[in-house]
């Protein structure tokens, strides 16, 4: 004789776990609630449940010190990913001189430089001219790194003498060298940094200290010394 058991209405542990496992089969897993009422998360405090996430995971009616009240996941207010019903972007915004979103940029970013004037805010590397520098650029080298002769790779054209320190050689196509991407963050890495200002006498530099470790056969540095003597020909990038 076979015994009939009633999981979905049995009191036994074991019907229990099997119920549960049932649940989860079917996207109802079941979550256990932990009471965050009355429990504060920054600017939020949570109040009561008031549904369930798509992971069928608890929501909580939450009320804001500016009196505004808002549904957020408890597990958003356990992470501390939400802490206002979004008053503290808007606050934000307000302090940026914008409405509707955060701003980064201008004084409110940590690259902002005060000692520029507004002429020169105004010049960005996504002018005409510096797109048809940097062809003009290319074009000349063949589209080779000038360094190890690489074609067909990521290139950059580079600034001998660079943006922030010589504004008049900004478009001079004898003041820019052809670079594949590994070199070009090879010599800025050597520099400590893109943001350091650098000179052509810090890429000769950076040129003879890569006699001993440049990667690929020694006559590559050719490429670079037949530019080099190109440009003293031509007249020196630096005035």
């Amino acid at each position: 004789m076979t015994a009939t058991i009633d999981m979905v209405n049995s009191p036994s542990p074991d019907c229990r776990r099997a119920r549960n496992f049932l649940k989860g089969a079917v996207g109802e897993r079941p979550y256990r609630v932990k009471d965050l009422s009355e429990q504060r998360f920054d600017r939020l405090c949570a109040i009561r449940v008031s549904g369930k996430d798509h992971q069928n995971r608890a929501v909580w009616l939450c009320r804001c010190d500016c009196g505004r009240e808002c549904d957020v996941p408890s597990r958003h207010l356990v992470q501390g990913k939400i802490r206002s019903c979004g008053c503290m972007m808007r606050e934000q915004s307000a302090r940026n001189g914008v409405t509707g979103r955060k701003k980064n940029s201008g004084a409110a970013s940590h690259l902002y430089r005060p000692d520029l004037a507004d002429d020169q805010r105004h010049q960005t590397r996504n002018e005409v001219e510096v797109r048809e520098w940097r062809k003009a650029v290319f074009l000349r080298d063949d589209y080779t790194c000038q360094v190890c002769g690489a074609i067909g790779v990521k290139i950059n054209a580079h600034h001998l003498e660079s943006w922030a320190k010589a504004p008049s050689l900004r478009y001079e196509v004898n003041n820019g060298v052809t670079l594949c991407a590994s070199h070009h963050d090879d010599f800025h890495t050597w520099m400590g940094g893109r943001r350091i200002a650098c000179g052509r006498e810090d890429f000769l530099r950076w040129r003879q200290s890569l006699n001993g470790n440049l990667l690929g056969p020694h006559e590559a540095l050719g490429h670079l010394n037949a530019y080099l003597l190109r440009l003293d020909e031509t007249g020196e990038a630096a005035s």
